[in-house]
């Protein structure tokens, strides 16, 4: 009962590999697995919805999913990954959001700081700001 998921998994390297989906849960227990289906079928809040607000988080899941979509001008098909990214926290709340900005924040957050745990949550901000393209995105500010 206590191995791994074939698909899902919590080992950190999958964040620059292939692989689609990653958690920093213990899926070893059935109160996990079920914390985990849960925030998958709905989360209480979008972190669009709470810019400026700051989030205190001790686990993480992301979804990489394959995203298809035609340019009405020229007919072009283009295939790019999006990302959901969930952060539970420290006060019982799910917190989800598609943003490339979060998701890209957060591999480097973790990248630095290791994975959040319940004894060393992470504290972050969520903030807004400008792509080269000019549109805006979400990013995360460690607090």
């Amino acid at each position: 009962m206590g191995k791994e998921n074939s698909l899902i998994t919590n080992d950190v390297s999958v964040l620059n590999n292939d692989k689609t989906l990653f958690t920093s849960i213990d899926l070893s227990e059935t109160e996990n697995k079920a914390k985990l289906y849960n925030s998958l079928q709905k989360c209480d809040v979008r972190i669009n919805d709470i810019v400026g607000e700051t989030i205190e988080f001790s686990d993480i899941f992301i979804e990489e999913k394959p995203y298809t979509e035609t340019d009405e001008k020229t007919g072009e098909v283009k295939t790019t990954k999006k990302f959901r990214t969930i952060l539970y926290g420290t006060n019982g709340q799910t917190y989800v959001s598609a943003a490339y900005g979060v998701y890209n924040s957060l591999k480097n957050i973790i990248s630095i700081f290791g994975l959040p745990t319940k004894d060393v949550p992470f504290k972050v901000q969520v903030d807004k700001r400008k792509t080269q393209n000019g549109h805006d995105t979400l990013i995360l500010i460690v607090k």
